[in-house]
Formats: structure tokens, sequence, C-alpha cells
């Protein structure tokens, strides 16, 4: 006679309910974090795309001795729109006409959403310096996220000099 004991192979009901349960209570706790997470992230990466599309106007104005601006444009074909959460582009007026060609749209950026993008420039020109145009004094921008957490805001700083620096921002 086989005086072994089986070994019970699944679970049981209990078990399996008891398991679901408190998963779903820490998955309950997690949510909310991952949410504030990626919010803080979008205007992070906001922040990145317009710094890097600042650097690339200046950039462009050196290397191509031209001006070069970056504005808010609604449709990213022209600088068009009344806020930078519309988008914006970067172009070098190459033939130095002040106007703006299909030809010379270096890079656009579509609107973004769920985050107000504020300033009262509506465009950025530099020189082939790398100099703001004359008179330009810099510039203040502010990225607030819809639902901000903690210190998710951030304000992209334009010194004198054209130089971008972008600081976090306590939400209100």
């Amino acid at each position: 006679m086989n005086t072994r004991k089986r070994s019970l192979l699944g679970f049981t009901i209990i078990e399996v309910l008891v398991t679901i349960f408190i998963a779903g209570i820490i998955t309950a706790f997690a949510i909310p974090s991952i949410r504030a997470t990626l919010q803080n992230n979008r205007v992070i990466s906001i922040a990145n795309d317009f710094v890097a599309d600042v650097n690339l106007a200046r950039t462009l104005a050196v290397s191509q001795g031209a001006t070069a601006t970056l504005c808010v444009s609604s449709n990213q074909t022209s600088c068009t729109g009344s806020s930078w959460a519309q988008g914006w582009l970067v172009w070098v007026d190459e033939d130095g006409d002040g106007t703006l060609d299909a030809a010379e749209i270096a890079r656009t950026h579509a609107a973004v959403n769920h985050v107000t993008f504020t300033s009262s420039d509506n465009d950025i020109l530099y020189l082939s310096t790398g100099f703001g145009e004359a008179g330009f004094t810099g510039a203040s921008f502010t990225l607030t996220h819809d639902n901000c957490t903690n210190s998710a805001n951030r304000t992209l700083t334009l010194s004198a000099a054209g130089t971008p620096r972008v600081a976090k921002v306590a939400c209100p």
C-alpha cells in the first residue's frame, strides 16, 4: 500500500481570491503615483524639446550666417497663433527677406496637450552672431500641467545672450 501523501498541484478558490484582492489593493495605491510620474515626464519632455529647438535656432543662425527664428505656429507652416501650446517652428531666413518660405523651415513641433505653455513673447530671433535681436533682454516661459503634482511645472528662461535655462517650479 502506498502511504505517501499526495501534494496539491493547484490552489483553492480562497487562495486565488485573496491573491487577487491583495493585487487589487496594491494596484489601487500604485496607479495615482504612476499617473503623476507620467504627467511630470510630459512637462519635462516638452521643456526639453523646446530647449533643443532654442539651441537649434541659435546654432543655425551662427552656422548659416542668417537670422533664425523660433515662433509660435498653430499650423506648423507659418508663424501664426497665440500660444506656444499650439506648437512652434524653427526657420532660417536664408534669403534675407524677412519672410518665412516653406523651404526655410528647419523643424516643427506639434501642439501639446494637457500643458499650459505661456509667455509674453511669440517669437525669438537669433542673429548670425548667436545673440538675440537688438534690444532683446531675455524671455521667460512657463509650462504647467493641468493636473500638476509636486514640482512638475517648469520655467524656461532665456538670458539676454539667448542661452536657455530650465528650473523646477512648485505646483500652485
